[in-house]
């Protein structure tokens, strides 16, 4: 009835893709042929692999003129070390589609040598959600579960989490401005790493008061968009990527809307008290998001999927709505002391696309809040360095440093 083919959901890079089936019983046969056919059976021809490289070289062409992919792009690549870099450099995934399509039957070799290479190790996993009785009767044909492992998605029956590549940067915190001349808008990006996770301690209260300060009508809305500095922003906990992240979106001033922010957090923590209505208010909305992952039953399977790739126990959620509950004022102030009003301190990533009439302006505005700010002329040959760098030290010759 439906496929979905992801990823990025289950964390920041990962080298899981996931395709969700929705089907009826009576369709069972058709589905097991359909799984069959194509991860097994596949059959890459020139034309359809020259149409698929040039649909990503088309996607990828109208990231690198908006301010606010190149402003992602660059925003991973100074959080992320090693391997991963590539799996955001725009640039260098179109050099690599570009050599892919001047040698198309080279890559169609390559597309079946890695298809045939998935089930030498058994690589595949198939979870079913399902009922016990239709899990066995099913699905234990041989030819299938030669080739995949089968789990039923049940409390007993939890498999191991697949290896993620991604790893977390440590290097000294960066404040970066790339000029974009095609937008009118400002864009700025900021990360701050933290050891939240899933099972921390502190994650319900973290993302409790993330929502408490970013929900609509509350106080970053007031002071951000109440006052025009931005039309769009956000604040929020990423455990998957052991960040906290803030954003602003087609600012009409950057540097203000920033002050804002850190106005707002200093002043909570300043005035040690919350308003009980909003608090409130910030937990059913919380709440909220968790429940309606599990209102359809595709939902329900692929959040179970994440959770266990997530290496999270099938009770995660139900637990951390009972957290939400129990968390209240205290917690709150205390996580905004110990998380969030350091990222506001210069000591956090820091990138910012603006056009060229207002880079002067937003330079000397964040060097008034002692950030040094270094700004990349060239966001290629940038991207370039950093895959090929093992620190940054020569960059800052390339770059204008205030």
């Amino acid at each position: 009835a439906s496929i979905f083919v992801g990823g990025a959901e289950i964390e920041s890079f990962t080298e899981i893709v996931l395709m969700l089936f929705k089907f009826s019983v009576e369709d069972k046969d058709q589905c097991k042929e359909l799984i069959k056919n194509l991860i097994c059976n596949k059959i890459f021809t020139e034309d359809r692999v020259t149409t698929a490289v040039n649909k990503m070289m088309s996607v990828i062409s109208v990231k690198l003129r908006k301010a606010s992919s190149v402003l992602s792009a660059i925003s991973t690549v100074t959080r992320f070390s090693g391997s991963c870099k590539s799996s955001r450099n725009l640039f260098s995934e179109l050099s690599l589609l570009e050599s892919f399509k001047n040698d198309i039957p080279a890559l169609v070799k390559k597309l079946e040598k890695l298809q045939n290479d998935l089930f030498r190790g058994n690589k595949i996993i198939l979870h079913i959600t399902s009922s016990k009785k239709i899990f066995e009767d099913h699905f234990s044909d041989k030819e299938l579960t030669s080739l995949i492992t089968l789990y039923h998605l049940s409390k007993a029956n939890i498999p191991t989490r697949l290896p993620s590549s991604f790893k977390r940067q440590n290097s000294n915190p960066e404040q970066l401005l790339k000029v974009v001349s095609t937008d009118e808008s400002s864009y700025l990006i900021l990360t701050h790493t933290i050891d939240v996770s899933y099972n921390h301690p502190d994650y319900v209260a973290v993302s409790l008061f993330a929502e408490y300060v970013g929900q609509l009508e509350g106080l970053l809305w007031k002071k951000i968009r109440g006052q025009g500095f931005a039309y769009s922003y956000d604040l929020h906990n990423g455990p998957a990527s052991g960040s906290l992240i803030f954003y602003l979106g087609r600012a009409t001033n950057v540097s203000k809307g920033y002050l804002a922010a850190k106005e707002t957090i200093d002043n909570i923590v300043k005035e040690n008290e919350l308003e009980e209505t909003q608090i409130e208010t910030a937990k059913g909305a919380l709440a909220c998001g968790i429940i309606q992952k599990y209102e359809t039953p595709s939902g329900s399977a692929i959040t179970n999927i994440i959770n266990i790739h997530r290496d999270l126990t099938i009770q995660h959620d139900t637990d951390t709505l009972a957290k939400i509950v129990q968390t209240g004022e205290p917690e709150l102030l205390e996580a905004c002391k110990k998380y969030f009003q350091p990222i506001f301190g210069g000591n956090a990533n820091i990138v910012v696309c603006c056009p060229t009439n207002k880079k002067e302006e937003i330079v000397d505005d964040l060097a008034g809040l002692g950030l040094k700010v270094k700004i990349i002329d060239d966001v290629e040959k940038y991207f370039q360095y950093l895959n090929n760098s093992e620190n940054g030290s020569e960059m800052k010759h390339s770059m204008e440093t205030v």
